[in-house]
């Protein structure tokens, strides 16, 4: 009964079908069935995402990735299941946000899993005003730690929309 609460109040945040399956334990039609009951449509198909180099491909990405496993690690560390955590997560980005996510609960999901399980993604401080953010460390893009710059600090957050609205005045 709890593995089906805690299943039910991630796919309520997105989550497909399968991945709860995995998590929970529960059956494939049960938790297909709960995602229908939940969004009136059936849960998608295909595969889900697991780039790793895709949270740190462009500073929108890696802010939210930052922010995401942030307050996973907070609410783990207050005492939280992975579960609980997870829903929390989830709960507190959707609000943070304003419903506009970048990251998925799926995605979400591999990049917490991927964080625990290996150093291929890991949290790291900027040179310049020490606020950590997620970094990578594999195959596809290896950033020194002690010469990362943030988003912040390289002035790479909300240039699209400044440019967007500088032209927009200038019309």
């Amino acid at each position: 009964a709890k593995n089906e609460a805690f299943a039910g109040a991630l796919l309520a945040h997105g989550l497909r079908a399968s991945t709860a399956t995995a998590l929970f334990n529960l059956t494939q039609n049960h938790t297909r069935g709960l995602y229908f009951k939940i969004h009136g449509k059936s849960s998608p198909c295909g595969n889900t995402a697991n780039s790793l180099p895709w949270f740190v491909e462009t500073p929108q990405h890696r802010l939210h990735a930052t922010v995401y496993a942030w307050l996973y690690r907070s609410a783990i560390a207050m005492g939280a299941l992975p579960p609980e955590a997870l829903i929390a997560t989830n709960d507190v980005y959707d609000r943070l946000f304003n419903g506009n996510r970048v990251i998925s609960a799926d995605r979400g999901w591999n990049l917490i899993r991927s964080m625990a399980a290996d150093t291929r993604l890991t949290i790291a401080p900027c040179r310049t005003c020490s606020t950590h953010y997620v970094v990578s460390n594999n195959d596809a893009k290896i950033e020194m730690h002690n010469r990362f710059s943030c988003p912040s600090c390289q002035q790479q957050l909300g240039m699209k929309r400044r440019a967007a609205r500088r032209k927009a005045h200038d019309a």
